[in-house]
């Protein structure tokens, strides 16, 4: 019985590990010699790629090398994930970052990224060479109000004030930041795109098994927890 109970323990730790293991897409970066090297780009959140990149040439090589802002100007990752580095001034332009970002809309006139930074999404309206940083207002552990980073007045300025037409509320949703970048490029007659790219949900099955022994003889006990 209780090699029974060990062997399925092990098998269902073995599902359980596979199911979490990295996955690779195929890929490529531009480092800064603007050499074009194509390969495998382990998924991330946009937190984790914010920064770096673990990559390798093949899926059969067992070590990935990590790529930084230092070393990186954009990247792709599979079917439409496209970064570009960007140096951007945050916080009232306080605070000078570089960081990789998602290009989520190409326009001709206006293009529009997606970030994090500190765990808050922020986005980027580029202009003609130039980025306009939307970030949400946010009220600042210590501080008595909630500091403004004036996304509505940037956002309107680069839009030659077609964000607050009609009387129209300012909202900090990416659905509306799209809408307003397309409606632009649409008013100048300029090509646009949306990059952003669906993910399938992933499910899996975590469990925790083992077993004790009393007086009365052994215990078992098991957990499973099902993610998506």
């Amino acid at each position: 019985m209780k090699q029974l109970f060990f062997l399925g323990s092990l098998l269902l730790t073995f599902i359980c590990n596979a199911q979490l293991k990295e996955e690779f897409e195929k890929g490529w970066f531009i480092n800064k010699e603007n050499i074009k090297i194509e390969g495998y780009i382990k998924k991330n959140d946009l937190s984790e790629l914010s920064s770096s990149i673990c990559f390798k040439p093949n899926l059969e090589e067992k070590k990935h090398q990590f790529y930084t802002t230092n070393e990186v100007k954009s990247f792709h990752i599979g079917n439409g994930n496209t970064f570009d580095l960007l140096n951007l001034r945050m916080n009232n332009k306080q605070l000078e970052v570089e960081l990789f970002l998602n290009l989520i809309v190409k326009g001709d006139q206006l293009s529009l990224y997606k970030g994090i930074l500190n765990s808050n999404i922020f986005y980027v309206v580029s202009k003609k060479g130039k980025n306009y940083v939307l970030q949400n207002d946010e009220l600042i552990s210590g501080e008595l109000k909630v500091r403004s980073y004036y996304y509505k007045q940037t956002l309107n300025l680069v839009t030659e004030r077609l964000a607050n037409r009609n009387n129209k509320k300012i909202k900090f949703k990416e659905d509306y930041f799209i809408k307003t970048v397309t409606e632009y490029n649409n008013s100048k007659n300029a090509t646009v795109r949306d990059l952003r790219v669906t993910e399938s949900p992933k499910n899996y099955l975590l469990t925790n098994i083992g077993y004790g022994e009393d007086k009365s003889g052994f215990q078992y006990y098991g957990q499973v927890m099902f993610r998506k």
